[in-house]
């Protein structure tokens, strides 16, 4: 297994936040979360096009030999709905954490709640996913996005202009401060922190040492599926999946909530590249740190998740 450089990544990834990096570890490590089903009223207008979406990126799919969980085609489905409907990209779900419930009658509820800091401005986007179908509810339906960063609801106009604003400077210090500002005015609490439980070193290498040993897959064959779902899923060139980067120190095996033997595949992605190593590399469409959970006994997508790092650098 090849190793990267620690001093190479730094100057491919500028310095994470401490809640950036924090919150990498709980998505890499952490297991899925069970949450109450919510009762979704507004249906979406987009569920034909969902439909004839997800049928295509299925259809692409099993010709290129991969296969992707019920769930993972169900985020598929959500993702595609929310942009259609609120004009919520890829690049904006760095914003937002992500959980994915089956319901009892077999449909999933797939959420999207502002992180940390800003969970109060941005709210909580519910899609829920019934025969590629999608019903879609935000949290602040209805309510007032005119006035920029000065709104109490932030929607993709709102998103856009962080993003404009990080892109420029590097730093979300000044849209997090507004958000914490509109936060306060309105009563808010602080968010309680998430317990996370942390193996020493020597528990974390024997824990995976043992699931790494009940694979079917290799490492390097699981890698391989990882790039290929990402550039279907994400329509990614030839030449941006080879620039990618596989950290194997960001990888890790794991059990689903349903003890399915997985492995977390970290892929990164920066396409232009610094020649000062004190200097932020700018952004192109489609960097950021991509990460793959494959089912180690089938080959199966369980999950991907992007995060354009428009948050985490600076």
């Amino acid at each position: 297994m090849i190793r990267l450089d620690q001093n190479k990544l730094r100057n491919m990834y500028p310095e994470m936040t401490e809640e950036f990096s924090d919150r990498m570890h709980r998505m890499v490590h952490a297991l899925p979360l069970q949450k109450e089903e919510k009762q979704v009223k507004r249906i979406s207008f987009c569920t034909v096009v969902t439909a004839v979406l997800i049928c295509v990126s299925i259809t692409t799919a099993m010709a290129a030999g991969l296969v992707f969980s019920p769930r993972m085609d169900a985020v598929m489905v959500a993702e595609d709905a929310l942009e259609l409907e609120y004009g919520i990209t890829q690049e904006m779900l760095t914003y937002f954490h992500r959980e994915t419930e089956k319901l009892p009658d077999g449909s999933y509820l797939v959420t999207y709640e502002g992180i940390e800091q800003m969970d109060i401005v941005l709210g909580k986007y519910s899609i829920v996913v019934r025969d590629k179908n999608a019903a879609v509810q935000w949290s602040h339906d209805g309510m007032d996005t005119a006035g920029g960063l000065d709104a109490l609801a932030w929607g993709s106009d709102q998103l856009n202009e962080m993003i404009r604003i990080h892109k420029e400077t590097h730093s979300s210090t000044e849209y997090v401060a507004k958000a914490q500002e509109i936060a306060e005015k309105q009563g808010a609490q602080p968010a309680e922190s998430m317990a996370v439980n942390v193996l020493t070193e020597q528990e974390y290498e024997a824990e995976q040492t043992a699931l790494a040993s009940e694979s079917k897959l290799s490492v390097p064959e699981m890698e391989v599926l990882a790039r290929e779902a990402v550039q279907m899923v994400y329509a990614l060139s030839d030449d941006q999946v080879k620039m990618m980067v596989y950290v194997p120190e960001m990888s890790c095996f794991n059990r689903l909530a349903d003890g399915k033997l997985c492995y977390a595949v970290n892929l990164q992605l920066v396409q232009a590249q610094s020649e000062d190593p004190t200097e932020f590399a700018e952004y192109t469409q489609g960097d950021g740190i991509y990460t793959i959970t494959v089912n180690a006994e089938s080959g199966e997508i369980e999950s991907i998740l992007y995060e354009s790092n428009l948050y985490g650098n600076g």
